[in-house]
């Protein structure tokens, strides 16, 4: 409410003209920028209406102003790269193309050379050009060309060697932004994020992914998850033992009793790919995610939503998890069993028309569920049975 009323009363507009005004008082240019990252805050409808306002008051050229007028002020460039991450971040790619317009880009990168040590304006720099680089379309594909062309993925490189999870997550995502994509733009930015050491940055980075999973930072965990999802686009041979020696298992069943559904599906996802297989290396990577507690996440995650996606990727997880014909594949179906996962996949099964081959996976896997838990009630009944004549 507070937010709104500061809007109406026109403090986006007077904070704009203060950063001109005085334009050489670095203080000013902090406390404005740190008051619009504020009002800036949130994805809700109200939270998207503020960040437009914010940018049709000028404050992607303002911010950027700043940056340039006080390039070495930490200060300056840590509040700047923070509030454009924000207005960027969950917003219009008219509004990331503004903010290119404006200088952002080299802005953000000039500030990653000129702090190297800093890991504040090292990791908001680097969420703020994943801000830039978000969006999916052609012109999301030139943004991210833009940040290539600038020198992104060589200041990126250099914050993945920070000890700090925050900044190691931010330039991980934002680098894998701008290698996504099948275009040719998009190969030849992988093929140059080879040859200088990016991918092989990326791999020593898993364990600060795996860290962010834990964090309290809501988009900091969601940044870390879809990393890691990417990270097998790149690295898809050396990712499964690299994910386990990082402890990304236990991270991912952390996540996934989150119930935030937009985190969830990426998690299902990555503790599908990282168990798949029925080689050794595969069943004691499915054992080792049992053991974290994966398959009751799996069945609360379903149990809990009714998002069609999560639903399919969650069944599927499960029956990744459960496959096997060793006493131990036996031990993890009973143990999805009575977790009532038999239950959870039936509900599944209702999202999954149209997907014949899907459906009957699920049904095979309700089926030998519930032989298991037959089998389970059986000798259950029969011990007792047993105890009660001794």
């Amino acid at each position: 409410q507070r937010k709104r009323q500061a809007v109406e009363a026109g403090a986006l507009e007077a904070m704009v003209a203060a950063m001109t005004w005085h334009q050489d008082e670095a203080k000013v240019q902090v406390w404005a920028a740190c008051m619009v990252d504020r009002i800036c805050q949130g994805s809700d409808v109200a939270g998207l209406d503020r960040k437009q306002q914010a940018v049709e008051a000028g404050w992607l050229e303002a911010l950027v102003s700043a940056m340039k007028a006080h390039a070495d002020d930490e200060d300056v460039q840590f509040h700047s790269a923070k509030a454009l991450h924000n207005i960027c971040g969950d917003s219009a790619v008219r509004w990331k193309q503004q903010a290119a317009k404006a200088g952002a880009i080299e802005a953000l990168v000039a500030a990653m050379v000129a702090h190297r040590e800093d890991v504040k304006v090292q990791g908001w720099a680097a969420g703020a050009l994943y801000s830039l680089c978000s969006a999916e379309d052609a012109a999301g594909t030139k943004l991210k060309h833009q940040v290539f062309k600038a020198g992104g993925l060589e200041v990126l490189l250099a914050a993945l060697q920070l000890e700090d999870v925050r900044c190691r997550t931010w330039s991980a995502c934002a680098g894998l932004r701008i290698c996504c994509g099948e275009d040719s733009a998009a190969k030849k930015q992988r093929q140059h994020a080879m040859e200088v050491g990016f991918t092989t940055s990326l791999a020593s980075s898993i364990s600060a992914l795996a860290t962010a999973l834990h964090s309290d930072d809501v988009e900091l965990r969601g940044c870390g998850a879809w990393a890691l999802w990417k990270l097998w686009e790149v690295m898809e041979d050396e990712m499964p033992q690299r994910a386990v020696e990082a402890g990304v298992l236990e991270a991912l069943v952390y996540a996934l009793n989150s119930r935030d559904v937009e985190l969830q599906r990426p998690c299902v996802n990555v503790l599908y790919s990282t168990c798949v297989g029925e080689d050794a290396a595969a069943l004691e990577r499915k054992q080792r995610a049992a053991q974290a507690g994966s398959l009751e996440a799996l069945v609360d995650a379903m149990k809990h939503s009714k998002d069609a996606d999560l639903q399919r990727d969650a069944a599927c997880a499960l029956g990744n998890l459960c496959s096997g014909d060793d006493q131990l594949a036996q031990q993890r179906m009973l143990r999805a069993a009575e977790a009532s996962a038999v239950l959870a996949l039936q509900e599944a099964l209702t999202f999954c028309e149209g997907d014949e081959e899907l459906s009957e996976a699920i049904k095979e896997l309700i089926r030998r569920m519930e032989e298991v838990l037959r089998k389970a009630r059986m000798e259950e009944d029969g011990a007792s049975t047993v105890a009660f004549l001794e």
